[in-house]
């Protein structure tokens, strides 16, 4: 198809994939000078730009397939192939990149998580200096920040998480309402004297004057709005955050004033007698149930797939060429157990469950069978031009994608945690998509050689 200028007129989705793979570096700049301005805007506000991000990310290759397959099926009247190609090309790299820029970012999490307790350490050496100048006794709860900073040589800077969003002036960790203004000797070594909290921080605009805290009246340096109920925190367990670590755990003071970073705080000592009840009743009951949850989300996502599949497969039920589809399913199903390998790995699993595996080759054998099938019976003006064999590349792309999209969702339910922990990462689903177009070209590749048409085959 071409235009006055006898120039081939390109295809609008491979102009809309291309502006939205642009689009995502242009989003990724304003955002970076945004920072370097310190713009401040809500956490709703970021977390939408992130989502809307990731979205062209996702969208443009999607995009750029769809507008591949429709050039090809046109026997390339339609032009943007070369647009169509690289977005796939270049949003596949990005994806990539993403994984160990992912890693990265875990990994200083880790040294932030070092740093976190480090401060945690350094309030509890507070802890000692005040309790050696005042008989033994800790401080007093309603402003144990404060006195702390006045009467143990500590800075307020002490009291903030590097990784949460605390300002000076505000407090990342609570004392145990169990223990406040008791006596060192009184508090058994094992039992938990501050802990990570996110309490205080309001959804509103910070509107308390730091120089209305006690220890910054005499200050003239401090100035600035801090929330005000984000200082002196004291409370129990229902007052922790796993937030500030990706939801993985929180840092621990004790008593003996070791730091240790706990995943399970329901196993800790709260009280001098008996167990802290945080945990509802009903949120103890959804936990029994995760296993349970667990097997009926995967074997509905399992039957969804099979009854879809049995569709295609039906309509297509009177096809010549088993033998091939056949082939290539199997074929499929090993590429899909390998690849599903290699997502398991970026789950969080105690041991490996060889779930990737089996749920790669499952659904590789499945798709794989349904992609052939419905490329064998794809009319067979199609099947004798040149441009098949890309045609069928890049229909292969789309089932890729649909099968790693498959097996992440297996994986993200098996390993998700529950969702007051942090849930599932959806990261997974986005990670693979460059696996899955990579394995698709390359059955759909294949899988041409096996249904291509010569036209004298089609004459007779």
């Amino acid at each position: 198809m071409e235009n006055n200028t006898g120039k081939k007129k390109i295809y609008w989705p491979a102009k809309s994939a291309i502006l939205c793979l642009i689009a995502v570096p242009v989003i990724y700049v304003i955002v970076i000078v945004s920072l370097q301005f310190n713009i401040q805007v809500s956490n709703f506000v970021g977390y939408s730009i992130a989502v809307f991000t990731l979205g062209l990310l996702a969208a443009s290759p999607l995009l750029a397939i769809f507008a591949l397959m429709k050039i090809y099926r046109s026997n390339n009247a339609l032009g943007g192939k070369g647009f169509a190609i690289i977005t796939i090309v270049g949003s596949s790299l990005i994806l990539l990149l993403m994984i160990p820029a992912t890693a990265l970012y875990y990994n200083r999490g880790g040294a932030s998580r070092i740093m976190c307790g480090t401060n945690l350490g350094g309030l509890g050496k507070a802890m000692l200096i005040y309790a050696n100048d005042h008989n033994d006794q800790l401080p007093d709860a309603s402003k144990w920040c404060d006195l702390l900073v006045m009467y143990a040589d500590i800075s307020p800077e002490q009291f903030i998480c590097n990784r949460s969003d605390a300002k000076i002036g505000e407090s990342s960790y609570a004392i145990n309402k169990e223990v406040a203004g008791m006596k060192m000797k009184d508090i058994p070594p094992d039992m938990v004297l501050l802990f990570e909290t996110n309490y205080g921080r309001a959804k509103s605009p910070r509107d308390f004057d730091i120089r209305n805290r006690e220890f910054a009246k005499s200050s003239k340096k401090l100035k600035g709005k801090v929330y005000k109920d984000r200082w002196n925190q004291v409370g129990g367990p229902e007052l922790s955050t796993f937030e500030n670590h990706n939801f993985d755990g929180c840092n621990i003071l004790f008593a003996d004033m070791h730091v240790k970073f706990e995943k399970d705080l329901s196993m800790l000592r709260w009280k001098l007698e008996g167990k802290a009840d945080f945990t509802s009743p009903l949120r103890h009951e959804l936990k029994s149930m995760i296993p349970l949850i667990k097997v009926v989300l995967s074997a509905s996502v399992g039957l969804l797939v099979l009854f879809s599949a049995s569709v295609i497969l039906y309509k297509y039920r009177k096809n010549k060429n088993w033998p091939a589809i056949i082939f290539i399913g199997l074929l499929s199903g090993c590429v899909g157990g390998f690849f599903g390998f290699l997502s398991e790995l970026l789950y969080t699993f105690n041991k490996f469950h060889h779930t990737g595996i089996i749920a790669g080759s499952i659904f590789g054998f499945i798709v794989g069978i349904c992609y052939a099938a419905i490329l064998a019976n794809t009319p067979s003006e199609i099947k004798q031009q040149k441009s098949f064999a890309g045609y069928a590349t890049t229909m292969g792309m789309p089932a890729g994608i649909i099968c790693s999209t498959i097996v992440h969702i297996i994986l993200m339910i098996i390993s998700a945690q529950p969702m007051y922990l942090g849930g599932p990462n959806p990261f997974g689903i986005l990670a693979g998509m460059p696996f899955g177009i990579l394995a698709g070209a390359i059955f759909g590749s294949i899988s041409s050689l096996f249904f291509r048409e010569s036209v004298s085959e089609i004459r007779s």
